[in-house]
């Protein structure tokens, strides 16, 4: 649909004569019936032309300083609004609560598109929009959002009309859009990494019960209560990773000066931890090397933590205000090693892509590395790192390493503290 807003009306231009009487009737029919919750933009009236033609529908008018997550997920509008995961969590929270309201009103969208929704750009968790009712599902008038190729795979056969299964499945698929903030409408699970996309790097980070459940979504039930569970636990561990309300450092932090003019850089720091170790030597490593960067008078550093507890995980980079300290949590499970390195240099690499900048990546090291395929392949990811993008590699053992792994690792780094 070629869709043409101007004030607080929406013309619908360029249809098929068919598609713009079923539009029609469906404005009728939301006009009619009510029952919309207030995220979605309600028709008041049909709009007609000098020759009595409908050419569109006027709705309320709200204020609401918003971007469609189409927009929003272009790449300037990305750092614009510093939209990393703990962002998106957030912002998938509050649409899928208002997808479950639908539900519980058997009102089905369908397949909503990234375009049709908008997200408050201070507030993620408190406000969306929903723009587009005319495509809903209407009664027994069907959705006419677009189908695409990797959409028709969550369906042995496509619904004609959608009900509270079918809709669940095109929920998830809408999380999956979200969270991995994939701007295209062909969204593919999961993202093809040859094409060096954000999607990519967003796709690494989540955790390894969002993986599976993506990855399973043709094939399993998508309940919205496992769905809003694993959004709510991805909340609470962003916050306790990130806000400094919930940190419990021990030690005392100091409070440094900004440092102002200065040209930036990217530091990621790559975490490799044994589980059943206490985290007091690593943290003491962490505690150094964020020292270092803000003592540091040559660059202003955005940062990323590269970190695991029975899966590895990242935070995407951002500038910290002075004083901050990443916690790390006192037991975890065991993760693999050769994973984190692999995130930690396909962020890298996917941030020097957009913008050419200095980087450190540290690795902090407190146990024994097994020297595994995956972590081959690392090492192989990290030189190619150093070549293309000149990445400083620095290692920060806490105690004595020894293994293959070790002396590997040893061969490719450029300073051992």
């Amino acid at each position: 649909m070629d869709e043409k807003r101007t004030g607080n009306c929406y013309f619908l231009e360029g249809l098929e004569e068919e598609e713009r009487l079923l539009l029609i009737k469906k404005i009728k029919y939301w006009m009619k019936e009510g029952g919309l919750p207030k995220e979605v933009r309600k028709p008041i009236s049909l709009i007609y032309n000098d020759e009595d033609r409908c050419v569109g529908y006027s709705y309320e008018e709200l204020e609401f300083p918003g971007i469609s997550l189409k927009e929003l997920f272009q790449r300037e509008n990305m750092e614009k609004y510093h939209v990393d995961s703990h962002f998106l969590f957030r912002a998938a929270k509050r649409i899928l609560s208002v997808m479950m309201e639908l539900s519980s009103k058997k009102i089905y969208p369908g397949l909503m598109t990234l375009e049709s929704i908008q997200i408050h750009t201070d507030r993620a968790d408190k406000a969306v929009l929903f723009t587009q009712p005319e495509h809903f599902q209407a009664g027994e008038m069907v959705s006419t959002y677009p189908w695409y190729p990797s959409d028709s795979k969550l369906y042995e056969v496509e619904p004609e009309l959608f009900d509270a299964h079918s809709q669940k499945k095109a929920d998830g698929k809408l999380m999956y859009k979200i969270l991995t903030a994939f701007p295209k409408g062909n969204a593919k699970i999961p993202p093809d990494p040859k094409k060096q996309e954000l999607s990519y790097v967003f796709w690494n980070i989540l955790s390894r019960e969002w993986k599976d459940f993506f990855l399973s979504l043709s094939e399993s039930e998508a309940e919205y209560e496992n769905i809003m569970k694993l959004l709510q636990e991805s909340i609470e561990e962003e916050n306790y990773y990130t806000d400094p309300a919930d940190r419990k450092m021990t030690e005392e932090v100091r409070p440094f000066s900004i440092k102002k003019e200065l040209p930036k850089a990217y530091a990621a720091i790559a975490v490799l931890r044994e589980a059943g170790k206490s985290a007091h030597d690593i943290s003491r490593q962490m505690y150094l090397v964020l020292e270092d960067l803000e003592e540091d008078g040559t660059y202003d550093y955005e940062e990323a933590f590269i970190l695991g507890d029975r899966h590895p995980f990242a935070r995407p980079f951002r500038r910290h205000e002075p004083g901050f300290r990443a916690q790390l949590a006192h037991k975890i499970s065991a993760y693999s090693f050769g994973e984190v390195l692999l995130i930690s240099s396909e962020l890298l690499s996917q941030a020097l892509l957009l913008e050419k900048r200095p980087s450190i990546l540290y690795i902090l090291l407190d146990g024994e590395i097994l020297n595994d395929a995956m972590y081959q392949k690392s090492l192989e990811k990290l030189m190619e790192l150093k070549e293309k993008y000149g990445t400083k590699i620095i290692l920060c053992p806490a105690g004595e390493h020894r293994g293959e792994g070790y002396q590997r690792l040893l061969g490719i780094v450029d300073e051992e503290r």
